[in-house]
């Protein structure tokens, strides 16, 4: 069933203007070339913000692109925008979207593409699009936006009173592609923007983003992707005004208008006589103060000479003329065009250092005191209601406050209580106000609030009910918010060590954009510290003490509160006597000798001086130092006393002495109390001093020179005047030998006791030979001999007529000479070859002969590279050479590939080996060793003279083994269509072919096959020729048979003419064509040269399958095309009025011009009668429908029909298509009557059951009595209609809505 909806029809009638079709009429819409959308006003208004944005949304447009515009509440982004509606009278009080629902003071679009997105701060009067607000502008809860003739916004509309609507089309495309920006708009400093939206024309890594701002030249914008159809891109800073942001595609293009977000001001110092400065601190000014324009108050007077004290933040002017009685306020900024008006910047009362920042509305108490009250900030200090505190504040509000609507009343901070007044919030709660009134301030019940008259200064109690004006002050003293955390020290709370450290914390009320922040810790002023909003890093210095406060100044101010931090205590890890001092160590000791004072037990350690800043004090030892040690620091709250630890102190003991050689040296004595001054420290030896005391370790091990001696003797240690013990003695001994290695090939290393410190005194001998003392060191138990002779000889070792070793030098190797091929014995260079030398080559000894310096072994068979040691740690790498003798067998190899039989030697591949076969030295070959110098080796596939492969083991390669492939040769061929096959052998990898001297194309080789395309002016007998890689082979004995290449078309009938094209069926052969199994049919030569083409009439009649073949003489190739009759079939039907005898059209391809049995609709029961051929594209005939009755959807949403079947039984087939439909409905007027209704229309035809007319719901209860004709519906009515309405119109299957 077909649903059919009156909408928008779109005329153009020029560049800008449309027709909109709606159902009061024609309205006049506008279309702005900046942005390609369309608007236009209603005829029906809307009393509410939320009916208007209702009114909107379902409306579309289509425009000539073929995009369907989707309507919604006009949102106005730009002063352009603005400008071009007000210049086409499109506002003139009417809804624009925009609303504060979602969050009281905060403005946000409420529909279209820019639908939540934030467009003005009632609070700090920031705009972040565009924002022409009017003086009467509400901050309490508004109604939507209305934009009036001037091109300026109110929000306060009356009650039930109605409004037009203004309707914009452009940006909800169904069609995707169109980029916008988010967000709206761009501070001067610049910042980024993502650009949404880039689908279809764009490549999303390759997009170019142009950017035109005024005064700047336009410029690629810095972008990164984000997504598959968004990017973000960085917008320079510049001086406010439009902004053109082109974006360019592979395919697509944008364009984006949008500008830098307007002036804003937050705080004013304000001059009321000409020539005063006055200062403006805000956002986007922008950096050309050439390009500012700034008026005060709302006569608007000059304020001349704008200079630019902060780019962007901060700008200066100087006053025109004198205010008089005129208010400071409102501040009027444009910058390069773009106009802002503030009625509410804070403004700086310099009696009090604050600023002031009032509101013009009227609100109750509970707004004033709950909404206001620390919810705004200028810069860091947070806003309170203030009271009017003196006759100077009062006269400060006076001339600055733009005038509102009624009497000046502002509420004060305070309350009755007790007969007393008290603040009411803020961190002064509770505390008493100081108060200014012209007159008595009146007590009440603590219900009542005040209201201060700025006018004449009177205070009067009013409920909280009542409405009144709202100050707020900005001056509250810099608070602490004190964090459990001491930053880095996360164990600690707020204690620090007395180095310094870093404490963070949060802080509110730390001032101004141009405020001295400054900390006082330790009575010491410091700016150190970093600060992020209102979280703050402090770095405190050095100190002592407990419960300390920090103070904060803010442009001398002092903090409302302190933040308490304490230094940690001293804590003591070692107390050390020595020399007569206490050493002390530890932390927290501070800077100051003068707070310090140490006690050792009860007894002060005199003059404690800090060694090391912190860490390290030293005082003078008292009598006993023995007593556990505490050092104390005379804090700010009293003494602050670390841990007690005992000092560490004592007589030295000797505990072991090193045995010494008879011939003296240095002894090793072990002990404690030895401490660490090595100038306090003597040894005696039996009495005998013992010299050159040095310290190895302190306080434990100390080392002197024994003089020579024999036997025992007692060691004591002195240190200072403590005497260790003396019954630890040193023995002297005659040199003992327990072991002699080699260290290196010409050192040796003698191991024992007794060998003193001085070699000179020594006599070493090894067998007969003497080893020169100069060449060793003596150190006590060992004995070291370097740089011997290379002469020596293994032997005895004695050392002084010590005891014996035998010892023997480990052979070393320094050459190894192999023989020649096959390399069957080695000559070794070295020394220390004796007697007892056994060389072994693959674990097995082998022979060998020689003298003290060279040997010659001899290997056995077969073997293979590996080490040859001479002893079982002394070795050398032998490599044999692989070799080349034979290679069977030595024919051609065929180019197929075929396996040859190297021989050779020393084939290796075990460990460490790698074995490989190389074709042409470089191409790894397959291969199978049968034995060391047997290789079974694979000769691939190839063709040509002159090859070679090597054995190759890892770098060392034999002499190339050379090879030579086989040429081609033909036995045979055979044809396949257009394709031949050419038998043979040795054809090679890649072989060439030609025919008859013309090159045939390969399309497949193999050693013994290739597979080639015949050209097309190949005769039956040319000459084959077969080539590869210099060698070829050729063939005569080709015999070739027509081939039909095409047959075209394959549907054909009526005599029409089908084209045979073939080859090798030259005209001069008599060729003849037969369809399937009938006599030849005639030809007619079209083309005589090769690709050969004949033509014959196709049969008329129906005819399916029919296999056409080409015979020349005795040779034909048969079922080589197939060919079909024309098919016949329907593509439209006419629609006809529903159970009404009518004539039909049929339209579609290939209909019969006879023979066409029957024509029915579902069924053979509901046939079209008198047939009549048009055309073979066009058949009529009479539909006779009257019981078919047509089944329709009625579930919802759907409401429309399937079309139904018509068949066709013809001469060849039955055809059928679904495209019958009978005729709509449908209404173009609906004119309400005094009684009646009037429906005018289209197809009223209700030959069963009439016309069903429901209004609004098409459930409910249809008007009754309504008669009709085929244009008209005429039904009684006992009510008028009221707008809007929807009617339904329903007869048969179908339904028609009008709206």
């Amino acid at each position: 069933m077909f649903i059919t909806t009156t909408k928008k029809s779109i005329l153009f009638i020029s560049t800008v203007i449309v027709l909109l079709g709606c159902l009061n009429g024609a309205l006049a819409g506008y279309v702005w070339s900046t942005n390609g959308h369309m608007y236009d006003v209603g005829s029906t208004g809307a009393t509410s913000s939320e009916l208007a944005r209702r009114a909107c949304q379902n409306n579309y447009w289509d425009d000539s692109n073929g995009n369907r515009l989707w309507g919604y509440l006009a949102t106005i982004t730009t002063k352009a925008e603005m400008d071009f509606l007000v210049a086409r009278s499109l506002v003139s009080n009417v809804w624009v979207s925009g609303s504060d629902d979602k969050e009281q003071g905060i403005w946000r679009y409420s529909s279209g593409p820019e639908s939540g997105e934030v467009m003005y701060d009632v609070f700090n009067e920031k705009c972040y699009t565009y924002c022409p607000l009017s003086s009467a502008f509400s901050f309490a809860d508004g109604n939507g936006l209305l934009a009036s003739s001037a091109g300026t916004y109110t929000n306060e509309p009356a009650a039930s009173t109605v409004y037009g609507v203004l309707c914009e089309y452009g940006g909800l495309e169904t069609k995707l592609g169109s980029p916008r920006m988010v967000p709206l708009t761009v501070p001067t400093e610049g910042g980024f923007v993502k650009l949404l939206g880039l689908a279809t024309g764009y490549l999303i890594d390759s997009v170019v983003v142009s950017v035109a701002t005024p005064g700047f030249a336009t410029y690629n914008a810095k972008c990164n992707r984000v997504t598959s159809v968004s990017t973000e891109c960085y917008i320079n800073p510049g001086n406010g005004g439009a902004i053109t942001i082109a974006t360019i595609g592979d395919t697509g293009s944008g364009s984006i208008a949008t500008a830098y977000e307007p002036p804003q001001v937050s705080a004013v110092y304000p001059a009321y006589t000409s020539g005063s400065l006055i200062t403006l601190v805000g956002s986007n000014f922008g950096t050309s103060a050439s390009l500012i324009s700034v008026t005060i108050g709302s006569t608007n007077i000059a304020c001349n000479t704008v200079t630019m004290l902060e780019a962007h933040n901060v700008i200066r002017c100087t006053l025109a003329s004198n205010l008089g009685s005129n208010k400071f306020l409102p501040i009027t900024v444009t910058l390069n065009g773009q106009t802002r008006k503030f009625f509410h910047p804070a403004t700086y009362f310099a009696s009090a250092n604050i600023f002031l920042k009032g509101f013009t509305i009227p609100m109750i108490s509970d707004y004033a005191f709950k909404r206001l009250e620390n919810k705004f900030q200028l810069f860091g200090q947070t806003g309170g209601i203030a009271t009017v505190f003196s006759a100077d504040m009062q006269t400060h509000l006076i001339n600055t406050l733009p005038t509102p609507s009624s009497a000046y009343k502002l509420w004060q901070n305070y309350y009755s209580v007790n007969n007393g007044l008290v603040h009411l919030v803020g961190n002064v709660l509770g505390a008493v106000p100081q108060l200014y009134s012209s007159s008595s301030i009146p007590q009440g019940s603590s219900y009542l609030r005040y209201l201060f008259t700025l006018s004449n200064g009177q205070v009067d109690n009013v409920s909280p009910d009542s409405l009144g004006y709202a100050v707020l002050g900005f001056s509250e003293n810099f608070e602490f918010i004190k964090n459990d955390k001491l930053h880095p020290y996360d164990d600690q709370s707020y204690v620090c060590p007395t180095t310094g450290c870093s404490i963070n914390f949060l802080a509110k009320n730390y001032g101004l954009w141009n405020s001295a922040l400054v900390f006082n810790a330790m009575g010491v002023d410091t700016t150190n510290f970093d600060r992020n909003q209102n979280s703050i890093m402090l770095t405190l210095p050095a100190g002592y003490g407990t419960n300390l406060p920090i103070k904060a100044y803010v442009d001398g101010k002092s903090s409302y509160n302190t933040l308490l931090y304490s230094y940690a205590a001293p804590i003591i890890n070692s107390v050390v006597v020595s020399n007569g001092y206490v050493t002390i160590t530890g932390t927290n000791f501070y800077t100051l000798n003068s707070i310090i004072s140490v006690t050792v037990g009860s007894v002060s350690c005199a003059s404690p001086t800090l060694i090391s800043l912190h860490t390290v004090v030293r005082c003078i030892a008292p009598a006993d130092a023995t007593q556990a040690t505490r050092l104390t620091i005379a804090g700010n709250e009293g003494a602050i006393q670390s841990n007690l630890v005992i000092p560490t102190l004592g007589n030295p003991r000797v505990t072991s002495v090193s045995a010494a050689s008879v011939f003296g040296g240095v002894i090793s004595i072990n002990g404690y109390n030895y401490f660490s001054t090595v100038a306090d420290i003597s040894v005696t030896v039996g009495g005998v001093a013992c010299p050159s005391v040095a310290i190895v370790t302190a306080n434990t091990q100390i080392t002197c020179v024994a003089p020579a001696s024999a036997g025992s003797k007692v060691v004591v240690v002195t240190v200072s005047t403590r005497v260790s013990n003396s019954d630890i003695s040193v023995v002297f001994q005659s040199p003992t030998i327990t072991s002699v290695t080699q260290t290196a090939s010409n050192a040796i290393s003698i191991v024992g006791n007794g060998f003193g410190t001085n070699a000179a005194v020594l006599t070493i001998t090894l067998g007969a030979s003497s080893i020169s003392s100069a060449l060793c060191t003596a150190a006590g138990s060992s004995l070291t001999c370097t740089g011997l002779p290379t002469n020596l000889v293994n032997g005895l070792v004695s050392v002084s007529g010590s005891n014996t070793i035998p010892f023997k030098f480990n052979p070393t190797i320094t050459s190894t000479t192999l023989s020649a091929s096959p390399q069957s014995q080695v000559t070794i260079i070295g020394n220390h070859f004796d007697s007892g030398v056994v060389p072994t080559f693959g674990g097995a000894a082998i022979p060998c002969t020689g003298t003290y310096t060279q040997l010659v072994c001899i290997f056995v068979a077969d073997s293979v590279s590996g080490s040859l040691f001479v002893t079982p740690s002394v070795s050398t790498p032998i490599v044999f050479d692989p070799f080349f003798t034979a290679m069977n067998p030595t024919t051609d190899v065929p180019t197929a590939g075929s396996t040859v039989i190297v021989q050779g030697g020393h084939f290796e591949n075990h460990s460490g080996y790698t074995l490989s076969v190389l074709l042409q030295g470089t191409v790894p070959m397959t291969f199978t060793k049968l034995g060391l110098g047997f290789l079974s080796v694979v000769i691939p596939a190839g063709s040509g003279n002159n090859k070679y492969f090597v054995v190759k083991v890892n770098s060392k390669t034999t002499a190339n083994i050379a090879f030579n492939y086989a040429g081609p040769s033909i036995t045979s061929t055979k044809t396949s269509g257009e394709q031949l096959a050419i038998i043979g052998d040795n054809f090679g990898l890649s072989p060439t072919v030609t025919i008859g001297g013309t090159s045939a194309s390969v399309l497949s080789a193999t050693s013994n096959t290739i597979l080639v395309t015949i050209p097309a002016n190949a005769g039956q007998t040319d000459l084959i020729v077969v080539s590869s890689n210099g060698q070829s082979a050729s063939y005569t004995g080709l015999t070739l048979h027509p081939l039909i290449t095409s047959v075209s078309p394959l549907r054909a009938g009526g005599s029409s003419v089908v084209t045979v094209t073939s080859a090798y069926a030259p005209p001069s052969a008599s060729p003849s064509i037969y369809i399937s199994s009938a006599p030849p049919v005639p030809l007619t030569i079209v083309s005589a040269t090769s690709p050969y083409k004949y033509s014959f009439n196709a049969p008329s009649s129906c005819f399916t399958g029919r296999l056409v073949s080409l015979s020349l003489g005795s040779s034909s190739i048969s079922s080589v095309g197939i060919i079909n009759s024309l098919q016949p079939s329907i593509t439209s039907v006419s629609n006809p009025p529903f159970q009404i005898i009518s004539p039909i059209t049929i339209t579609g391809v290939n209909l019969p011009a006879s023979g066409i049995s029957l024509i029915y609709v579902s069924d053979t029961r509901y046939k079209c009668n008198d047939i009549q051929y048009i055309s073979d594209t066009t058949i009529t005939c009479s539909f006779d429908g009257l019981n078919l009755h047509h089944p329709y959807q009625t579930i919802s949403p759907v409401y429309g029909d399937p079309p139904l079947t018509i068949y066709m039984e013809g001469p060849c087939t039955t055809i059928s298509a679904n495209v019958f439909k009978y005729q709509p409905i449908s209404i173009t007027n609906v004119i309400p009557m005094y009684n009646s209704i009037e429906i005018k229309g289209t197809g009223f035809i209700f030959k069963v059951t009439g016309p069903v007319v429901t209004i609004d719901d098409p459930t409910s209860t249809p008007l009754p009595d309504c008669s009709y004709t085929t244009t008209t519906v005429t039904c009684p009515m006992t009510y008028q209609l009221m707008t809007p309405y929807v009617i339904y119109l329903e007869g048969g299957p179908y339904r028609a809505i009008y709206e």
